[in-house]
């Protein structure tokens, strides 16, 4: 984090620009400096969006906007006499130092540029980052590119863009990057960083899911009991088909008797799960911690009576 943060009430002018000396003053000539100091102070005048988009623009194709600064970085020899007297020309290495310039400018004002990522993706989001030479411009528009990808489209939308993105052939990865919304020049730019690009929109797209995933005791145990009928389901084999017998008088069946000891088990219903909030609240924090400890708990479920036994000779002989 920066610590040379000027905090101020008033609108900054330019006696208050100072350029890095090593990272841009010394670099640029002495009859440019007023013009420079221009350039910073528009781009400080900027929203916040706008001002990113004006330094990524300088990243990826700086000719959109040097000559709205009164700069080019085409050979003087090849525009015309009339753009020759409106503009300056300045050599592509001192374009990229003027771009972070004015990143740096941008940020003794205010937070620039702002951006909040998710504990799980911050090490793609690192591994990005430092793929550009810790180019945090590109980071956040690659990143917020990703977001509004993962927020705004469908599954099946995400899965062939992450597809295309992980694809080694370069015009399905390529078209990957153009499906986060990228224009043709910014794809070309972003091309190098196609994996990392396919690292962080994974990452993002997992977190998308873990937080669409309800994960409250109640949608647990109804996961958990799912599962295990899906299991029951997968081992049982096919039912044979039973000729029909012939019809029988109907025999009324006898009624359990309202004292019998024996407990009949009943076929669990999610009306039972609602009804009984507690039980089954206790039920799954046993099952949990059963499963922590590495047991399977409808395995141990199924064993209660073999658990019980042994729990009872270990408290006589204990």
């Amino acid at each position: 984090m920066n610590n040379d943060i000027i905090i101020t009430s008033q609108p900054i002018t330019s006696t208050d620009i100072q350029f890095r000396p090593k990272k841009f003053g010394d670099k640029i000539p002495e009859e440019l400096h007023d013009k420079f100091v221009q350039a910073v102070l528009s781009v400080n005048s900027m929203t916040a969006e706008t001002a990113l988009s004006t330094i990524w623009k300088l990243t990826y194709k700086p000719e959109l906007v040097l000559r709205t600064f009164g700069f080019t970085s085409i050979d003087p020899a090849t525009v015309s006499e009339e753009e020759a007297e409106n503009v300056d020309f300045i050599s592509e290495d001192l374009v990229k130092s003027f771009r972070n310039e004015l990143r740096y400018q941008r940020n003794l004002i205010s937070n620039f540029p702002e951006v909040s990522v998710p504990d799980s993706c911050k090490e793609a989001f690192e591994a990005f980052n430092n793929a550009t030479g810790q180019d945090i411009i590109t980071t956040v528009i690659v990143f917020r590119a990703c977001s509004a990808l993962v927020n705004c489209y469908t599954e099946d939308t995400i899965s062939r863009t992450l597809a295309l993105l992980k694809n080694p052939r370069e015009e399905n990865y390529f078209g990957g990057i153009r499906s986060l919304h990228f224009g043709y020049e910014e794809a070309l730019y972003l091309k190098p960083y196609a994996q990392q690009i396919a690292d962080l929109f994974s990452a993002m797209w997992e977190e998308k899911r873990k937080l669409s995933k309800p994960n409250t005791p109640m949608a647990n145990l109804g996961q958990m009991l799912q599962e295990h009928q899906d299991r029951n389901t997968e081992q049982q084999p096919a039912e044979a088909e039973v000729p029909t017998a012939p019809e029988t008088p109907k025999v009324e069946e006898a009624k359990p008797e309202e004292n019998a000891s024996e407990t009949v088990s009943r076929q669990l219903t999610s009306s039972d799960v609602v009804a009984n909030p507690e039980v089954f609240e206790a039920f799954l924090d046993v099952c949990n911690k059963v499963k922590d400890t590495g047991f399977d708990p409808v395995e141990v479920a199924s064993k209660l009576d073999a658990v019980s036994k042994i729990l009872d000779a270990f408290r006589v002989l204990g």
